[in-house]
Order: structure tokens, then C-alpha cells, then sequence
């Protein structure tokens, strides 16, 4: 559960630093 936890983290580290650098 924890790695799957950090995996969705991760995930959703990874799409906010592409829209900041989109925007």
C-alpha cells in the first residue's frame, strides 16, 4: 500500500511540475 501510495505521489509530482513548466 505505502509503495503504491508513493508511486501515485510521484505521479502527481510529475504532472504538476510539466503544467508548471507548460504554463
Amino acid at each position: 500500500d505505502g509503495l503504491i501510495r508513493d508511486a501515485n505521489n510521484y505521479e502527481q509530482q510529475e504532472q504538476a511540475s510539466q503544467q508548471i513548466l507548460s504554463s
